[in-house]
């Protein structure tokens, strides 16, 4: 199965999908530091550096989407300051949290067989819990079922308190197994 890695940092989900036996095709980030790392562990996976918006403006041109005619999942993990409840400053009105957005528009144009997206757990009551819902929402009005986990990563071996939410969009009506997931949240 190939994916692609929005928002991918130096790799970190990508990793995981690797040792669970995924393909990566391609990511993005606008993290120089962190993309000349994706790169450098990740040299099959082609990587655009830059802000996903313009990465979105060159795909939708036309020039890019063959590229991604044989993806089976987009993934990532769109900017979580915004969302986070340790953020003394948290707003539904923060420009990050609009990135999301793109994520969407960018999977929903490619139409891969799955949707994975990494947040922090304070997305889940950002705006009285509209945001994790309009989610949910959004990913079944474009063909996905929809399906939203909160994993602890300490519970799969991981040596650190650290909570996270996944919401998967699927094509076909059968869900992740849990082994799945946890190979992701490792």
């Amino acid at each position: 199965m190939r994916f692609v890695d929005l928002f991918s940092g130096c790799g970190g989900l990508s990793r995981g999908l690797i040792d669970a036996g995924f393909e990566a095709r391609f990511a993005t980030d606008n993290d120089s530091s962190a993309g000349r790392t994706y790169s450098t562990n990740f040299p099959t996976a082609d990587f655009f550096g830059g802000d996903v918006r313009d990465f979105l403006t060159r795909f939708k041109r036309g020039k890019m989407a063959q590229s991604f005619s044989e993806i089976d999942l987009v993934c990532g993990g769109p900017p979580c300051q915004g969302f986070s409840e340790f953020n003394p400053f948290r707003s539904s009105d923060d420009e990050r949290n609009d990135l999301l957005s793109y994520f969407l528009e960018f999977a929903f144009q490619v139409s891969p067989r799955f949707i994975l997206i990494e947040n922090v757990p304070g997305i889940l009551s950002m705006s009285d819990g509209d945001v994790a819902r309009r989610i949910l929402e959004t990913l079944e009005r474009f063909g996905y079922q929809a399906h939203l986990w909160v994993l602890q990563a300490g519970g799969y071996g991981c040596p650190q308190n650290r909570w996270r939410v996944f919401f998967v969009g699927t094509k076909s009506r059968s869900c992740p197994s849990s082994n799945d997931l946890r190979q992701l949240a490792a």
